[in-house]
């Protein structure tokens, strides 16, 4: 769970609005350790030396359709995994292994669409990259141009957009289970722990100057092609 408590960020002059989960330190990093240190006590806890291999949104695993398998969470119309307890902000890791463990058992009842009749992500999303329920077309997301797109963002897609430059919470902050949402207890993804929900427009061109500049100087013999 990586909610801090806030609601939703309204737009800030001269900055650019942040995804939440992004907000506190790397997630990667926070998790893979936790994961890390659990993983040292398989051994102790089945009394047999155990195969394992942690995963943090890092390797090519459904992992929206494990955690439905799961029982963690059923998928939104926005295609998400929504808790009944905690709604969608969470992040999903898995450790794969070689031990032999019985299936949890399925407890949504798969006849009832748990959305029910809501709409509000479809009917929210200004660039209308939900185009049906459970239907996300990528080439219209927020989240896709301002994080995986390597290139510039078409001017058709900017009005959209709007004043996210680093993904985006629109169908996650209308969704009426996150009003169940809590707030996290690992502060390393507090606000004051990162970058926080607002970006300034003035010091972002400047931070890609230098890790463009610190690229050059880790890896002299690297293709530096970006």
């Amino acid at each position: 769970n990586f909610f801090s408590g806030a609601k939703r960020v309204e737009p800030r002059q001269g900055f650019g609005r942040v995804a939440r989960y992004a907000w506190g330190k790397d997630y990667h990093d926070i998790v893979k350790k936790r994961l890390d240190e659990w993983v040292l006590h398989l051994p102790e806890i089945v009394g047999k030396p155990v195969q394992t291999k942690i995963l943090v949104d890092s390797g090519p695993l459904l992992e929206r359709a494990f955690a439905h398998q799961g029982g963690l969470g059923f998928v939104g119309k926005n295609t998400l995994i929504i808790s009944r307890k905690l709604g969608s902000f969470i992040f999903l890791s898995e450790v794969l292994t070689d031990l032999e463990l019985d299936p949890d058992l399925l407890i949504e009842d798969e006849k009832k669409d748990a959305c029910g009749s809501c709409r509000e992500c479809l009917a929210d999303c200004p660039t209308g990259a939900l185009v049906a329920p459970r239907e996300l077309d990528a080439r219209k997301c927020i989240s896709f141009w301002t994080i995986e797109n390597k290139g510039g963002i078409p001017e058709e897609m900017r009005p959209g957009i709007g004043d996210w430059i680093f993904g985006c919470d629109i169908c996650q902050d209308v969704c009426p289970y996150n009003g169940l949402s809590k707030q996290t207890l690992w502060k390393e993804f507090l606000p004051e722990s990162g970058a926080g929900p607002h970006l300034s427009l003035l010091e972002v061109p400047e931070a890609l100057e230098r890790q463009h500049h610190q690229c050059y100087l880790c890896l002299p013999e690297a293709d530096h092609q970006l």
